[in-house]
């Protein structure tokens, strides 16, 4: 088989840590550069396994509470504008801890501005699925605890701006649910 010239380019595909190599044979390549060939070869993939995402991320802690109290089960997300969004749910004393929402994604949030929404979870803590797959709806008129204005990213006031090299520590202090009129 004739030898063959490659090429070798690297692309970081969207929300993927490592990036994917690709090799194209071109063209034939004379014996006496098979050596260089493979060297290059060597270097462009041993330079692609090292690219990762371009951004930061910080450490990110914090509580949400209504009315002084801290409230179970609610998701917190943080949207950037510069990379992925962090997640995390808050435990009975209301504090939570943030994931970046990637496949082996660190703890924290990216550096810098971010929107934030909250959900309160609370409702369906009692739901499950039958053993059907049908969902069954244990929650007995619970209703949220919070303001709606919380739950879409166009009319949440929440925003943090998270720094570089420290644990950032957040607390969300919200409204209650408006009654029905």
């Amino acid at each position: 088989m004739a030898d063959r010239r490659v090429a070798c380019v690297g692309a970081t595909a969207a929300g993927r840590e490592q990036p994917r190599v690709i090799v194209i044979l071109l063209e034939p390549v004379p014996t006496m550069t098979r050596a260089a060939v493979r060297a290059a070869l060597a270097v462009a993939l041993v330079g692609a396994s090292g690219c990762g995402p371009s951004y930061k991320v910080a450490e990110v802690k914090g509580k949400v509470t209504l009315d002084g109290t801290p409230l179970e089960m609610v998701r917190v997300e943080f949207l950037s504008a510069n990379g992925p969004r962090s997640t995390g749910q808050t435990d009975e004393s209301g504090q939570f801890t943030l994931t970046l929402d990637v496949p082996k994604a660190p703890k924290g949030a990216i550096v810098g501005a971010h929107k934030v929404v909250l959900l309160d979870l609370w409702p369906t803590k009692d739901d499950k699925l039958s053993e059907s797959g049908a969902w069954i709806d244990n929650s007995n008129g619970k209703l949220p605890r919070i303001d709606s204005k919380y739950y879409d990213v166009s009319t949440s006031p929440l925003t943090a701006d998270i720094k570089a090299g420290e644990v950032n520590q957040i607390e969300f202090k919200v409204d209650p649910r408006k009654k029905k009129r």
